[in-house]
């Protein structure tokens, strides 16, 4: 009786799939957690762009009108002490201007906004702005020196 062997095999067999499946998955598993670490980087990093810019256009906000006023009053205090300009408050975490019916929310995550005096060498009064927001893991402290009633 004549056998015939194959010489031409094609396809793959159970077993050796199964190896190149064992193989795969001793590769694969330890980059998951690596993957985990990267989005949660990523949501820190996004989080952070975002109380930077929120930061940015509340100081640019109020130092635009800081420089158009005329009056010292109304801008010495603090949210995170009794006394806070009466055109400012921090609702619920949230910087707004003109508390009530007409208000302006400037910035979300607001934990302290304070302002204080300082004068300079020539006489010219200065208000120190500085404001901290927290969102998640991040957080960010700016900080802002405007001339009263100098506008650009």
């Amino acid at each position: 009786m004549m056998r015939r062997t194959c010489t031409h095999e094609q396809g793959l067999s159970l077993l050796e799939l199964l190896l190149a499946l064992a193989i795969t998955a001793l590769v694969l598993v330890p980059l998951v957690p690596m993957f985990g670490t990267a989005s949660a980087a990523a949501t820190i990093g996004r989080d952070q762009v975002s109380v930077e810019q929120e930061a940015d256009f509340a100081l640019a906000y109020i130092g635009a009108r800081i420089r158009a006023a005329s009056e010292l009053k109304e801008f010495t205090g603090s949210s995170c002490a009794p006394v806070m300009p009466a055109d400012y408050a921090v609702i619920n975490n949230e910087l707004v201007r003109n508390p009530g019916k007409d208000q302006i929310v400037l910035a979300k995550a607001v934990t302290c906004i304070t302002f204080s005096t300082l004068s300079s060498s020539s006489g010219q009064t200065l208000i120190q702005v500085s404001l901290n927001l927290t969102q998640g893991a991040a957080n960010t402290t700016a900080t802002a020196v405007v001339p009263l009633g100098v506008a650009r």
